[in-house]
């Protein structure tokens, strides 16, 4: 995908999260940015109109979406973005175990934020 095409993706808030980060994360670490602008905010705000903190939000988001989605576990039921925000939390090497734990224990299906808080805290714990 081109620079243009990634930056469409990032500043499109109807794309899903977990594309927006990607594009993010492509675009930041390419720094060709860095021609035109001093600082990744100030591009960040121009071209994707985004502030660096949502920028960072939705690359760590992306980051938990597709390490679940790429997991070997195969899991039926990935985080929306509010639920990998939170997942944040948790250290990097237990955000599986996390989600895990939150798939095995959500009643009826239904995931809450404060079962993914209780799991953070559980493995945070760790």
């Amino acid at each position: 995908m081109d620079r243009g095409a990634l930056e469409e993706v990032a500043a499109d808030p109807e794309a899903p999260y977990f594309e927006r980060g990607r594009a993010l994360k492509s675009l930041l670490a390419d720094r060709s940015w860095c021609r035109t602008y001093s600082r990744a905010e100030s591009y960040c705000r121009a071209k994707c109109k985004l502030s660096i903190r949502r920028a960072h939000q939705l690359m760590e988001a992306s980051n938990v979406y597709f390490l679940l989605r790429n997991s070997s576990k195969s899991y039926a039921k990935l985080p929306n973005e509010a639920q990998a925000l939170k997942i944040i939390e948790a250290p990097i090497d237990a955000r599986e175990q996390v989600w895990e734990y939150v798939l095995l224990n959500a009643q009826e299906g239904i995931i809450s934020l404060a079962l993914i808080i209780v799991a953070c805290e559980r493995f945070s714990a760790a």
